[in-house]
């Protein structure tokens, strides 16, 4: 009966040690996203100060509402897909700012859920961060972004023709931040493929959903 007890308990406290081993480095992955988006943002930023945009005050409240999403939805578990999208949205708005133009992103969702859709924070913005980073901005050759889910799977592809010094990192930091994300909170429940062809970076994301 001794041994029975000790082996349960063994059990249960490496299960603890597991779980809080996961959480450790759900917090530190999540650490890494906002210094990185940060930089790249007040990078953006500097150069319409430099330039003197009339755009850059416009862009600095934007930022502020974005790190008010970074802040307090990056330490939930789960959001609502929702919080997820209008997140991608301000992304996008705040690059349209520097780029005086919204022509060169096409972005369509389809909904096809009558509940609501919980998923991990910023499993989905990598994807369009990096396509607004490596893309060859133009109104001919426009990112293409497509979100398509129900309340048990989600697909989402992002399109970019990359631009001409620019490379799409597949191990750079906000991607293989991703990954590791990916592999801790949709373990067996998620696809993701990457591929370059002609000079056009395609980002293939599809995953397993369940309820909160």
């Amino acid at each position: 009966m001794w041994l029975v007890i000790s082996f349960i308990r063994l059990s249960q406290y490496n299960a603890y040690i597991a779980e809080e081993q996961k959480n450790a480095e759900i917090k530190f992955l999540k650490a890494q996203i906002n210094p990185h988006f940060l930089f790249n943002t007040l990078n953006n930023i500097y150069s319409m100060v430099y330039v003197k945009s009339d755009r850059a005050l416009e862009a600095i409240e934007k930022l502020s509402d974005i790190m008010r999403f970074t802040t307090y939805e990056s330490q939930k578990d789960k959001i609502e897909i929702e919080q997820e999208i209008a997140y991608i949205q301000s992304l996008i708005e705040l690059e349209s700012l520097r780029h005086s133009t919204s022509d060169f992103i096409d972005f369509t969702i389809e909904n096809q859920s009558n509940k609501k859709v919980w998923i991990s924070p910023y499993v989905l913005s990598p994807l369009v961060e990096n396509a607004l980073k490596h893309a060859e901005i133009s109104n001919e050759d426009k990112i293409q972004i497509r979100l398509k889910y129900t309340d048990v799977a989600l697909e989402f592809i992002v399109k970019n023709k990359i631009g001409n010094h620019q490379k799409d990192e597949v191990g750079g930091v906000g991607l293989d931040n991703l990954q590791k994300r990916l592999q801790i909170n949709y373990p067996d429940k998620h696809q993701w493929k990457t591929r370059e062809e002609n000079q056009v970076f395609t980002a293939l994301l599809t995953l397993q959903l369940h309820e909160k």
